[in-house]
């Protein structure tokens, strides 16, 4: 027999997929028993509604964000190398959170929305703040620019590239935007022949 604590972790492993893929409130309690092939009963053991099953999934995945960002933030590696896996995984986590989802979770779960917004808010803009400071420290950064602004002006930029929908319409992904992005910003636009001709 199943430990409650694997009956859990299952129903919030088919839950995550069901609201990722689906939305949340397309998704019922009865759709999550017959794709775990069990009763609505079993779920409501283990958990009280269905927006306690979203919170707890935004919460184990805030986690294994939080895991990944220090493991690639504390790596032994060059830093165009950290800078490019912390732009990844903020594709990730943007990812996740596709702008019908957020509306959705919005409108029916407003409590979870403000802990998703905060994570976007808040742990990532922190990540970014540790990288800057870092490239500042090791000369790769100038340091005349108020790091706090810095911060700011990529969270709104990748916080508004994450929910627009006329990326939709592109042929390009959310992930690949957002590293074509922090590449402008870290590179510039100007080609490299016509940095050479204005000494830039």
């Amino acid at each position: 027999m199943k430990k409650d604590s694997d009956i859990k972790l299952r129903i919030k492993e088919v839950a995550s997929n069901l609201f990722f893929t689906k939305g949340y409130n397309s998704v019922t309690t009865d759709d999550l028993a017959y794709e775990l092939g069990t009763s609505k009963r079993t779920i409501y053991e283990h958990f009280k509604s269905k927006e306690e099953i979203l919170d707890e999934v935004v919460e184990d995945l805030k986690i294994k964000m939080d895991s990944e960002f220090q493991r690639v933030l504390s790596q032994n590696a060059p830093f165009s190398e950290i800078v490019k896996q912390v732009f990844m995984l903020m594709g990730q986590v943007s990812g996740y959170f596709k702008p019908a989802l957020l509306e959705d979770i919005r409108r029916y779960a407003p409590a979870v929305y403000s802990k998703v917004i905060g994570i976007r808010k808040n742990s990532i803009h922190n990540k970014i703040k540790i990288m800057f400071e870092k490239g500042i420290q090791e000369g790769i950064f100038r340091n005349d620019i108020n790091q706090d602004f810095l911060v700011y002006v990529f969270g709104v930029v990748f916080e508004r590239i994450a929910t627009i929908d006329a990326l939709a319409s592109m042929p390009i992904t959310l992930t690949d935007a957002q590293a074509m992005v922090a590449r402008m910003m870290f590179e510039g636009l100007y080609s490299k022949d016509f940095r050479a001709k204005m000494n830039l």
